[in-house]
């Protein structure tokens, strides 16, 4: 199949990605979020307590507040997660972003197991890793065991 070929059987699926149900609901979820002014509260809270707690993560449990900081930004962390409005986007969010993965994984496997498809935590893994469920680990060589 020559190059022109390709293209078009690719904006085929493009076009068939952004008429999906699963787009359409990821578009209706960012929008529902960006209306939604306690949702973005929330999000705000929560990222400036991450960036707080980030920088006194250099100093460790060291700092005096370091506890109360990592606390802090768990709480804020589940009470945005929660919340209805971006619950139903990570929702969508996840779930289109599965598809997409899924079609990197089945696109690479048709050429070759060899060749490397986009993981799950962006790192990148051939498709036979991807299908044995092949994780980040610690990069330690396998000494601790940790996948």
């Amino acid at each position: 199949m020559d190059y022109g070929a390709l293209t078009g059987l690719l904006d085929d699926l493009l076009k068939a990605l952004e008429e999906s149900v699963l787009a359409e609901e990821y578009r209706r979820a960012k929008a529902l979020l960006r209306a939604d002014a306690e949702a973005r509260r929330l999000i705000e809270d929560f990222v400036a307590a991450k960036e707080q707690y980030e920088t006194a993560a250099r100093y460790g449990r060291y700092l005096p507040d370091y506890g109360r900081l990592r606390r802090d930004v768990y709480a804020k962390k589940v009470r945005m997660e929660l919340h209805p409005t971006v619950a139903r986007f990570r929702a969508a969010e996840e779930a289109l972003d599965d598809l997409l993965h899924e079609i990197a994984r089945l696109i690479a496997e048709s050429v070759s197991p060899a060749v490397k498809a986009p993981g799950r935590e962006r790192f990148f893994f051939t498709a036979g890793e991807a299908l044995a469920g092949a994780g980040g680990g610690c990069g330690g060589g396998g000494a601790c065991s940790c996948r």
